[in-house]
């Protein structure tokens, strides 16, 4: 088996899939039952929670999720974090439609919180910690969602088993544990 790497943004990942343009996507890609409609999926590798983040000297305060309505609130579009939101806050008018500001990547996110266009920043928690000692921002919230990524994989191919199978290898060697703490501790 030949290994080619194409790299993609996060959020045509999905129609890189669907369209046969590769067998794997590779990225921290959480498996939800809406995602495992139209693909397959690995076992998961890793577990993660969602964080709200503002500037390390913003006043802002975080005490439960609904005090998110009160700012603008952005994240990267096509992910988790926005389908949380949407679902959980501005489906609940619990977030102005208007408040809440969607972003290609999560740095232009990150940009935009910096540059003090949006006051809160929700991403996963694991890129939050990392991104929290680079950058000027703190965590101020935890959104406990128990989020698991997975290798997105066209449904039903014959390759899907193959890539399952070395997943688990690496678990048991303890290899994967090893991948984790060096890239994403």
């Amino acid at each position: 088996m030949e290994l080619q790497i194409t790299r993609y943004r996060f959020d045509d990942l999905f129609s890189a899939l669907a369209l046969n343009k590769i067998d794997v996507a590779a990225s921290a890609i959480t498996i939800t039952s809406k995602r495992k409609q139209t693909m397959d999926f690995t076992i998961p590798y890793f577990e993660t929670d969602l964080a709200v983040v503002t500037k390390t000297n913003s006043p802002v305060k975080v005490e439960k999720i609904e005090d998110l309505g009160k700012y603008i609130v952005g994240c990267q579009s096509q992910t988790t974090s926005h389908q949380y939101l949407t679902e959980n806050l501005v489906e609940k008018d619990l977030l102005p439609k208007e408040k809440l500001k969607l972003y290609p990547t999560v740095i232009e996110t990150l940009g935009e919180l910096l540059n003090n266009i949006i006051d809160l920043m929700v991403f996963d928690e694991w890129v939050a910690k990392d991104f929290s000692r680079q950058q000027d921002i703190k965590i101020i919230y935890i959104i406990p969602t128990h989020e698991q990524y997975g290798l997105a994989m066209q449904t039903g191919k014959e390759i899907n088993a193959k890539i399952n199978k070395a997943l688990i290898e690496l678990e048991e060697s303890g290899e994967l544990e090893c991948i984790i703490k060096e890239y994403m501790e």
